[in-house]
């Protein structure tokens, strides 16, 4: 049997799906939050599930064991609730465009116009060797992950220059300006849905915390904002 998962974790079987109406079908687009947001409903009371993956940041309240209840009241509705209400956020390790975080990057010692062309975060990660390149390679799209040398000579002509002109001192400078870029964003989402579901107040919150960015992205954004380790949750995988 084949079954599609609603945003509000229902189950309607395939054939059921083809009679529903247009604005009904809306209830299953982008639904694959659902379940790392029912695990993190299983680890923690009062908080947020985070999984960050190839392509977003997806942050969704859990409250009183209870996915996002204030979001799903209409799940039809819960795709636009989501972007407007920053439950899902186009920042991923993978195919995250870097143009979309800046247009010029800055170093300790240098300025750097960028080039706005499809070089993506996984560049990043591999360059910082932030994230092992066997599992990233495993979730990578096609399974194609970067080498080192293939980030530095990518990250280079991100910046309109190359691997002559550049030193690997310069490259891994910039490198890291811009995954402190990355980092910011995420903060800033997850802050923001704090914000509007716990009144900005982190201290009696927990996060269960998943997926391929979770050590190089999530911990690293949870501590700048002031969580505390005791209250991130995760798999002992």
């Amino acid at each position: 049997p084949v079954y599609f998962v609603s945003a509000d974790g229902q189950l309607t079987s395939a054939q059921e799906v083809f009679s529903l109406s247009k604005s009904d079908l809306y209830a299953f687009v982008l639904t694959n939050f659902y379940g790392s947001a029912y695990l993190g409903s299983k680890l923690i009371w009062q908080g947020i599930s985070l999984d960050i993956g190839t392509t977003t940041t997806d942050i969704i309240p859990i409250c009183n064991g209870q996915i996002d209840p204030i979001g799903l009241k209409n799940p039809a509705q819960y795709l636009r609730f989501r972007y407007q209400n920053w439950r899902i956020n186009w920042w991923g390790v993978g195919i995250t465009q870097l143009c979309a975080l800046t247009d010029r990057v800055i170093t300790p010692t240098q300025s750097y116009q960028i080039i706005p062309n499809y070089t993506p975060t996984d560049v990043l990660f591999s360059l910082l060797e932030l994230n092992d390149p066997e599992l990233m390679t495993h979730h990578a799209y096609f399974q194609r992950y970067p080498s080192t040398q293939e980030a530095a000579k990518a990250m280079a002509q991100f910046v309109g220059l190359d691997l002559f002109l550049l030193s690997q001192e310069e490259i891994l400078a910039i490198a890291q300006a811009l995954y402190h870029k990355l980092l910011e964003k995420v903060m800033n989402c997850i802050q923001k849905v704090v914000d509007d579901v716990f009144n900005g107040q982190k201290e009696d919150l927990e996060v269960a915390s998943f997926a391929l960015g979770e050590t190089c992205l999530a911990q690293p954004a949870l501590l700048g904002l002031g969580f505390k380790e005791h209250q991130i949750k995760t798999l002992q995988l």
